[in-house]
C-alpha cells in the first residue's frame, strides 16, 4: 500500500507531533509508505501539475486529503486522470460547513464555505472531527461513508516531563472574542479569584514543558455539540495534564470524570474544582497519570490512522477511542 497525502505538510518542521506531522509519523510506524505534498505555499495550477505527475509515477492506493484547499485541487485532478482503483479519503478537522446543507453550527456569522456543490461525490470516505455533523456531510458529499475521527496526540512529543509545578493553572490559546473563543477572557478573569492563571495568548509554546509545570490546565471551547472538541483535549491528556475541560455531549464516551480529567458545566463548578484539586495533590497527580496513559493507549495518530484504514477495509465501522 502507498498513500499520497495532500495537505499542509510544510508545517511539520514547525509543529512537530501535531496533525500533519503526526500523520506522517504514524504511517511510518505502521510501515506504510506515505508521500506528503504541501499545498499551502503553491498555486492551484502548480499543485495540479505536480500532483498529477506524482500520481502517475507512484500509482497510490489511497489519496489522503488533509485540508480543504486540497479538495478543489483533487477535483481538477480527478477530471484528468483515471483512478479506478485509488481510494480517496478526506480527513476534515477545521469544522467548516457544507454549502447548501442546513447546519446549526456557527449560525451567527457567515461561515466560510468548505465545499462547493461541484464537489459532491468527490471522495470515497470522509472523516470529520465534529460527530454531530455526520449527517450534514453525508448529504453534502452524497456518500454514507462519513465517520467521526478527531485529531490526536504524538507520544514522542506529547508526554509528561519531570519538572517542578510552578503554575497553579495554565491556559494556552487565543482569548480573542471570536465565535469559537467567545467568553474566554471573562472565564479567566472569574477563575483568577481562586488561583493565579498563567495565560499564554495565541503563541507557540513548548506544550509538554508548560503543561508539566502546571498543576492544572484549563480547556475552553465554545462548543456544546455531540463529540465536538479541539485537539487540546487529546494533546493535554497526552502531556499528562490535569485538564479542567468544559463538558460537551459525549465526553463520557472518551473519559471518566475525575479519573482522566475534570469536566465542568459552569463557572461555579469550575472554580470549586480548581480549589479542590489545588488542595488535593495526590488526586490531581493520579488524574495526570491516568490522562497520559489513556491518551497514549487510545488517542495517538497511529490509533487514528489504523482506525481509518480498518474502516476503509470494511473491518469495522467503530471508533476505537471510546473507553
Amino acid at each position: 500500500m502507498t498513500v499520497l497525502a495532500i495537505g499542509l505538510y510544510g508545517r511539520i518542521k514547525i509543529e512537530p507531533g501535531y496533525h500533519e506531522d503526526g500523520q506522517l509519523r504514524a504511517f511510518k510506524q505502521l510501515g506504510i509508505p506515505c508521500i506528503p505534498f504541501d499545498v499551502e505555499s503553491i498555486s492551484d495550477a502548480d499543485a495540479i501539475h505536480k500532483l498529477s505527475k506524482l500520481i502517475r509515477k507512484h500509482q497510490p492506493d489511497i489519496i489522503l486529503i488533509d485540508h480543504k484547499k486540497g479538495l478543489k485541487i483533487w477535483s481538477d485532478i480527478k477530471k484528468s486522470i483515471k483512478l479506478d482503483s485509488c481510494i480517496s479519503v478526506y480527513w476534515m478537522c477545521d469544522g467548516r460547513k457544507v454549502e447548501g446543507v442546513k447546519s446549526p453550527y456557527f449560525t451567527k456569522v457567515k461561515e466560510p464555505i468548505m465545499a462547493p456543490s461541484d464537489l459532491k461525490g468527490l471522495v470515497d470516505f470522509i472523516f470529520i472531527s465534529d460527530a454531530y455533523r455526520i449527517d450534514e456531510y453525508r448529504v453534502g458529499f452524497e456518500t454514507d461513508n462519513v465517520y467521526w475521527m478527531p485529531q490526536a496526540c504524538t507520544p514522542k512529543f506529547m508526554h509528561k516531563i519531570a519538572t517542578t509545578e510552578i503554575y497553579d493553572m495554565t491556559f494556552a490559546g487565543s482569548i480573542a472574542e471570536t465565535l469559537v473563543h467567545e467568553g474566554r477572557e471573562n472565564i479567566i478573569k472569574s477563575v483568577s479569584s481562586v488561583c493565579k492563571v498563567n495565560v499564554i495568548d495565541n503563541k507557540k509554546i513548548d506544550t509538554p514543558k508548560i503543561y508539566s509545570q502546571s498543576k492544572l490546565v484549563l480547556g475552553m471551547s465554545n462548543f456544546n455539540y455531540y463529540l465536538t472538541t479541539s485537539n487540546r483535549f487529546f494533546v493535554g491528556m497526552g502531556c499528562g495534564a490535569c485538564m479542567m475541560f468544559p463538558y460537551f455531549p459525549g465526553i463520557d464516551l472518551l473519559v471518566e470524570n475525575k479519573r482522566h480529567l475534570v469536566w465542568w458545566h459552569d463557572i461555579d463548578e469550575l472554580k470549586a474544582n480548581i480549589k479542590y484539586y489545588l488542595r488535593n495533590n495526590d488526586e490531581r497527580k493520579e488524574i495526570q497519570k491516568n490522562a497520559e496513559i489513556l491518551a497514549h493507549e487510545k488517542h495517538t495518530y497511529v490509533n487514528r490512522i489504523q482506525n481509518m484504514l480498518d474502516i476503509i477495509d470494511n473491518k469495522t465501522k467503530d471508533f476505537y477511542g471510546f473507553i
